[in-house]
């Protein structure tokens, strides 16, 4: 599975006013604060890729097979277009499974514009990476006053947690949902964490060093991965106490 090749898309709202008020009060005290009960919330719907973010989709009415088709239409084909060109066979669409998404209006709309669905488990909205795209928007925009719903739908719209949140990537370093990586010198997967093969072909390589700086670079090197290495101190102490005693000239 190339995860490379997989949109990401997602549904949230938004609320205009917040539903939770907090007030200091004494213990046993009665203290009432009007809310509203049901605030006036706009509908959101986005998707990205490894390509960055596509289009966003707001609303405010309720969501519904008709209205999921037209943002498949107006919002995730136009997206896709750009990341993968025409053909819809060079990704495939991740999304949960609300009925509206396996409705037969949708998989009809969506096996009439060859558009692929990845098999995803149910109640597994935390294994969709834009959750976290949802999370930034919220508490950027919950920093600004909210004057009016047009507003609110303004401030959506042109907020970009890009540059707030430093949310940008390099392309050529993005891989999506791989079972290991490389990071700093160590592999890291489910079977847990393990040193770099290369990088432990430069310490078993690393020539036998005849100055004190280099047998300094040496223990640097190696101590580097001293949580492998079973009683790492009393291995190293010869050479730790060269270190100590100048007989070797730096």
């Amino acid at each position: 599975m190339d995860w490379n090749r997989v949109v990401f898309t997602d549904e949230r709202f938004f609320h205009m006013k917040q539903v939770i008020r907090r007030v200091w009060k004494k213990r046993g005290e009665q203290y009432y604060v009007s809310t509203i009960k049901h605030p006036v919330k706009v509908h959101v719907w986005g998707c990205f890729s490894q390509y960055g973010f596509g289009k966003l989709v707001l609303f405010k009415h309720t969501l519904n097979s008709k209205f999921m088709c037209t943002i498949y239409k107006n919002g995730l084909l136009p997206s896709t277009k750009k990341w993968f060109g025409n053909n819809a066979s060079h990704w495939k669409l991740l999304e949960d499974n609300d009925p509206k998404h396996t409705s037969k209006m949708c998989k009809r709309f969506k096996v009439d514009n060859g558009i692929q669905s990845l098999a995803w488990p149910s109640q597994s909205p935390d294994c969709n990476p834009i959750e976290n795209v949802w999370s930034l928007l919220k508490l950027k925009i919950n920093k600004q006053p909210r004057t009016s719903t047009k507003n609110f739908i303004r401030r959506i719209k042109k907020d970009d947690i890009v540059p707030t949140y430093g949310a940008y990537c390099k392309i050529d370093k993005c891989h999506f949902c791989k079972t290991q990586l490389k990071y700093l010198g160590h592999i890291v997967s489910k079977e847990g964490i393990h040193p770099d093969p290369d990088k432990l072909n430069a310490v078993r390589e690393y020539p036998v060093p005849a100055k004190l700086k280099a047998v300094r670079t040496f223990l640097g090197l190696s101590s580097y991965y001293r949580r492998f290495i079973k009683s790492y101190a009393t291995i190293a102490e010869p050479l730790i106490a060269l270190t100590r005693h100048s007989d070797l000239k730096s």
